[in-house]
C-alpha cells in the first residue's frame, strides 16, 4: 500500500477572475496502490502544458502519464510515448533525499490527462499534478485588484519610514544580535533584513505590510506576491518570505516556518502561510522551499518539499507565489513553475507580504549573520466584492 498524499489537478485558472479561462480543479488525499490513478486534469487549448510534482519519504515509484481517447469522459486513456517512468529517480533514506522531481509535458490539443501508478517499490510520496501553469500569470487590471509595488528607493531609513507606497512594520526577536530592517544606499534601491549569529530561535528580524489594514482575502480572487532578492551569506541561516495573516497582532517574532531535517515546524500563531523558506537545517540544505500552513495541516505532509532551486550568494533572484481563490498555491522561481500545494491556505484567509530572517537553530552559536537584500515587492490582491 502506498500512501499518495496529495494530488492535485488544475486545468486552467478561475473564470471568475478577468482575464483567464474557466478552472477544473480534481484532488485525492488518500491512500494508492498499484494501478491507482489520480483523477483528471484537461488543458483546454492547443499547446499547453502539463506539469507533473513528485517529492517523499522513501517513495519508490513508477508513474505514466496517460491521455483519455475519445470524448471527455469516456473512460478511455492510452500512454503517452516518452512518458512511462515520469519520476525516474527513487527517493531513498530516511528523509527526502533529492528535490522536487518535475515532469513537463505540451499538449497539441485541448484533452484530459492523468497520472498511473504501475509499480509501487515503498515509501511515501507526495505527487501533483497541473495544467496551464508552468508560466507566471499576467498581472490582472486595476478595476479589480489592487497593486502595490516598492522599489525601496530611499537610503538610511528605518523601516517604518521605508515604503514609497506601503507602511511596513518591523519587529525583532529578544536576541541582541539582530538589526532592524532598513533602506540601504543603492543604485537600484532597496531594503536590507539581518537576522542574528547564536543560534537562538528568537535570533530573528521581520517585517510585515503593516496590520491587516492592506491584505488580501483569498476567496475574493487571485494573490500575487512578487520579490526579487538575495542572500549575502548562503552557509547558514534561515529565511522565510512570501504570504501570511496578520503577524503584528501575534508579534511571535520567530521565524513563520523551521525546515529542519525534512520536518517542517510552523511556529507562528497564524492559521494560513505560504512563502519560500531556506535553512541550513534543512536535510537539503542548499536549496530553496515551498512551505505552507492552513490551520492546522501544514503542506506537503510536513516534509520537505525542496525545489530545485538554490541560492548563490550575494545574487538576485526573482521569486513568486500566487494563489487561487480556492486556496492552491503555486511557487515559480525565476519565471518558471517549481511547486504547487492544494489548499495550502484557508479561503477565509487575509494574507500580506512578509520577510525574516534569522540564524539556524543548529548552527550553535557559530553562524554568520543572515542578511537579506531586497530589491523590490510587488503585491497584487482582488477587491472585495462588498465594502
Amino acid at each position: 500500500m502506498k500512501t499518495l498524499m496529495k494530488s492535485l489537478l488544475l486545468v486552467a485558472l478561475l473564470a471568475f477572475v478577468p482575464g483567464l479561462a474557466k478552472a477544473e480543479f480534481g484532488y485525492k488525499i488518500d491512500s494508492a496502490t498499484v494501478d491507482d490513478v489520480t483523477t483528471t486534469a484537461c488543458t483546454t487549448g492547443r499547446n499547453q502544458t502539463v506539469s507533473g510534482f513528485f517529492n517523499g519519504v522513501d517513495a519508490d515509484q513508477i508513474w505514466r502519464l496517460e491521455k483519455e481517447t475519445g470524448s471527455r469522459g469516456s473512460g478511455a486513456w492510452r500512454p503517452i510515448s516518452g512518458y512511462s517512468d515520469v519520476f525516474p529517480t527513487a527517493n531513498g533514506g530516511a528523509a527526502v533525499a533529492n528535490a522536487v522531481q518535475i515532469m513537463r509535458y505540451s499538449s497539441e490539443e485541448a484533452a484530459c490527462f492523468r497520472l498511473h501508478m504501475t509499480t509501487d517499490g515503498g515509501g511515501t510520496a507526495q505527487v501533483q499534478l497541473v495544467t496551464n501553469r508552468d508560466n507566471v500569470t499576467a498581472n490582472q487590471p486595476r478595476s479589480t485588484h489592487f497593486e502595490l509595488f516598492d522599489d525601496f528607493f530611499q537610503s538610511l531609513l528605518p523601516v517604518a519610514a521605508l515604503g514609497s507606497q506601503a507602511d511596513w512594520i518591523g519587529f525583532l526577536g529578544t536576541s541582541q544580535n539582530n538589526v532592524v530592517a532598513i533602506g540601504e544606499a543603492s543604485p537600484e534601491g532597496i531594503m536590507t533584513l539581518t537576522g542574528g549569529d547564536t543560534g537562538d530561535i528568537e535570533d530573528y528580524s521581520e517585517v510585515t505590510l503593516g496590520l491587516d489594514a492592506y491584505g488580501a482575502t483569498v476567496s475574493e480572487g487571485l494573490i500575487i506576491f512578487e520579490a526579487r532578492l538575495s542572500m549575502e551569506d548562503i552557509d547558514a541561516g534561515d529565511v522565510n518570505f512570501g504570504l501570511t495573516e496578520d503577524v503584528a497582532v501575534n508579534a511571535h517574532e520567530e521565524n513563520e516556518f523551521f525546515v529542519n531535517t525534512n520536518v517542517i515546524t510552523d511556529k507562528s500563531t497564524v492559521d494560513s502561510a505560504v512563502m519560500f523558506a531556506y535553512s541550513s537545517d534543512a536535510y537539503l540544505p542548499l536549496l530553496w522551499h515551498a512551505v505552507s500552513t492552513n490551520g492546522t495541516a501544514i503542506g506537503n505532509a510536513a516534509d520537505e518539499y525542496s525545489l530545485g532551486n538554490s541560492p548563490t550568494a550575494a545574487t538576485y533572484q526573482l521569486f513568486r507565489i500566487e494563489v487561487d481563490p480556492t486556496g492552491h498555491a503555486y511557487w515559480y522561481v525565476n519565471g518558471l513553475l517549481m511547486g504547487v500545494e492544494p489548499l495550502a491556505v484557508a479561503v477565509a484567509a487575509t494574507l500580506m507580504p512578509y520577510f525574516g530572517a534569522g540564524s539556524a537553530v543548529d548552527c550553535a552559536g557559530s553562524c554568520d549573520v543572515t542578511k537579506l537584500d531586497i530589491d523590490y515587492v510587488y503585491f497584487s490582491g482582488a477587491r472585495p466584492s462588498g465594502t
